[in-house]
């Protein structure tokens, strides 16, 4: 039986708060501290490795597996939000996003995506 292991970027260089979904947002200084922590849980073995191509999953798969194959897919990348990206979520008036916030398994943020969509994917 082989495992899969689901790996989070590092943190983001943005400020909390803030509706970034796709967009490719850089990772913070305190990257390789973090990676180096990341790295330490992850076996040799591994044998197949695919990431987002958004800079910070890009960057930290990178660096975990420096001499093997990365396999950038799209369809790894994180929610798409549409208009709401890169937006303060404590700025959007709430007619605009309750219907979303009561049922965003289902609905999509405008110009976005559903999570449902995103599970698709």
């Amino acid at each position: 039986m082989k495992t899969i292991y689901l790996i989070r970027h590092t943190t983001p260089a943005i400020a909390k708060g803030i509706c970034y979904g796709q967009s490719d947002i850089d990772v913070t200084e305190s990257f390789l501290e973090e990676a180096m922590l990341v790295k330490a849980f992850i076996p040799e073995n591994i044998e197949h490795i695919y990431s987002s191509p958004l800079r910070r999953c890009s960057k930290l798969a990178t660096y975990l597996f420096p001499n093997k194959k990365i396999f950038m897919d799209n369809d790894l990348m994180e929610i798409h939000c549409g208009s709401w990206e890169m937006r303060k979520w404590d700025e959007f008036l709430q007619p605009e996003i309750d219907p979303w916030m009561n049922d965003y398994l289902k609905l999509q943020t405008p110009g976005g995506e559903s999570y449902i969509d995103l599970y698709g994917r």
